[in-house]
């Protein structure tokens, strides 16, 4: 049988193999192609976000330069918008960005409608890296900032002159109180917090005292001392809108006792031959209204008062003399019923800048005299040119309060409470009164806010803190009124804190000025102190 002859055929095996081989290595150059693009796709990536990341870091130091710079410049308003843009464009340079250079725009102003508020805008080039390779060199990056800065309450007067009773108010009003400081060694319960060393002090007449070294304890933690880094006792704003002369006049500046109370400043004293000094220093405008150690004094005065033998210089006596008792020392035209009258008397003439003077009253006693009274008296500002200054109670320091006498007959009185400006709205206030409302029968107090044209009643909360200005006490919600005395003092010696909340609405007619309403059955002999303040940071960063 014939053999048929063998057929060599290829594996389909090894056929398909290296087929697969084939299509692998052609496999692994797409992917290195693939590979080499992603890799381009990702560096690129990665370069953008470099370069984004960059840019949002560079953005945040943009944005702390123009914080700083607003809030550098917020402390200079309302008063000085020109310095406040200069040190607010000082501070970003000093963060690294000048006006003006490198591409760098700087703007720094008061805000047109809120002269309590800097404005900085801070405009810069941030560099890029691997966005230069699509020709990008630079991003340009745009932040603000606003800061708010609300110095001390002023407390007390829209006018030029301070504890006048007889001076009209804008609405045609008696003023209604004297200025006010207690002698050293009177009693803290007489209504003096800050000026008085003790809350309870008993004078020993058979001996001679020094310096009230025979007045007993406990001792007034609330005194403060002259010469403590913000003077002591208070301090009283003489602010100036127009450069000029600037005079300041000061009515019966000197402790001075009257025949009673209802005659003049109503000045008596409370231990027989009483006797101090008061000390009156100006202070030249300060870029650190918060700081007063580094004020520069201008000038100095100190006047005694209350010994007849001594040389004064505020009552309407030929000889000088301070006494209503010594009525001999007095001539024709100068007393009144037998009685003595206070002069105003000029205490400075200055050349003045526009700015706030800073005007610190203290009470200094006098060696073997006991100090143990309240002297009473007026500050009054004119300038030779433009508007007329401003005084008022409320400044930085713990002397930011507004210590009164207030001598008015029974009856209704208004007093100025506070400026309250716009910016405060929605905020909390609070009215800090130590020993209020004494008088010899019924007397309510009432808080009247500006509502267009006239005043209204608002309600508050108030509790008694004691004789030390604290967080205790009993609160009272929803009150409209306080009846301070029944007949007798219910508040002796002790701070009253009142809260109020400014209503959102709130838009500041009649310029912000609040008033206290007095509602009073009998005389008022009221000697008393205030503080009122804006529940809030002094200097503050604004959305």
């Amino acid at each position: 049988m014939p053999r048929l002859p063998r057929l060599h055929l290829k594996s389909p095996i090894r056929r398909a193999s290296a087929h697969k081989s084939d299509e692998l290595a052609m496999s692994r150059g797409q992917i290195i192609v693939l590979f080499a693009a992603s890799l381009m796709v990702f560096i690129g990536i990665m370069g953008i976000a470099i370069d984004v990341s960059y840019a949002w870091v560079n953005e945040m130091r943009i944005q702390k330069a123009a914080d700083a710079a607003a809030l550098a410049g917020a402390v200079y308003l309302p008063d000085e918008p020109g310095t406040a843009t200069t040190q607010g464009k000082g501070s970003a340079t000093q963060n690294g960005y000048t006006d003006g250079v490198s591409g760098v725009t700087v703007s720094a102003a008061q805000n047109a409608s809120n002269h309590e508020q800097m404005d900085v805008s801070i405009t810069a080039p941030v560099p890029t890296f691997f966005m230069r390779a699509f020709g990008i060199n630079s991003l340009t990056a745009t932040r603000v900032a606003h800061a708010q800065f609300h110095l001390p309450v002023p407390m007390g007067s829209p006018l030029n002159v301070f504890g006048d009773p007889t001076a009209l108010d804008l609405q045609g009003q008696p003023l209604n109180f004297w200025a006010a400081i207690n002698g050293p060694c009177t009693d803290k319960q007489q209504g003096d917090p800050y000026a008085t060393k003790y809350y309870t002090s008993n004078y020993t007449s058979s001996s001679s005292p020094a310096n009230c070294s025979t007045y007993t304890t406990p001792s007034n933690s609330e005194y403060k001392a002259p010469s403590t880094g913000d003077d002591g006792a208070y301090d009283y704003a003489i602010k100036v809108l127009t450069a000029g002369t600037l005079s300041i006049d000061l009515y019966d500046p000197e402790y001075c006792s009257r025949a009673d109370q209802n005659t003049d400043t109503g000045e008596t004293e409370l231990q027989a031959n009483s006797q101090f000094s008061t000390v009156f220093d100006l202070y030249a405008p300060s870029g650190t209204p918060y700081d007063l150690t580094d004020d520069t004094l201008l000038t100095t005065q100190s006047y005694p008062g209350g010994n007849p033998s001594q040389t004064g210089t505020a009552t309407d006596d030929p000889a000088k003399a301070c006494s209503s008792h010594y009525v001999s020392l007095l001539s024709g035209g100068n007393w009144t019923n037998g009685k003595v009258k206070g002069k105003w008397i000029n205490y400075a003439t200055i050349s003045a800048s526009v700015g706030t003077y800073r005007l610190n009253i203290q009470t200094t006693p006098v060696s073997g005299k006991p100090a143990d009274a309240s002297n009473n008296f007026s500050i009054r500002a004119t300038s030779s040119s433009g508007t007329q200054p401003q005084v008022y109670a409320g400044l930085a320091g713990s002397q930011s309060a507004m210590s009164i006498y207030n001598n008015v007959m029974s009856g209704s009185a208004y007093v100025y409470l506070a400026k309250i400006n716009s910016t405060f709205a929605g905020k909390t206030m609070e009215v800090d009164l130590f020993d209020p409302g004494e008088v010899n029968g019924d007397a309510f107090m009432s808080f009247l806010m500006p509502n267009g044209a006239t005043w209204t009643p608002v309600t508050f909360n108030w509790r008694d803190a004691g004789i030390t200005l604290g967080s205790g006490g009993t609160l009272h919600t929803g009150a409209t009124s306080l009846q301070t005395s029944n007949g007798s003092p219910l508040f002796d010696g002790h701070w009253v804190v009142v809260t109020i909340k400014v209503p959102p609405t709130y838009t500041a007619t009649n310029d912000g000025w609040w008033k206290i309403y007095y509602n009073m059955s009998a005389a008022a002999h009221d000697r008393t102190t205030w503080r009122v303040r804006i529940i809030d940071s002094p200097v503050h960063l604004v959305g």
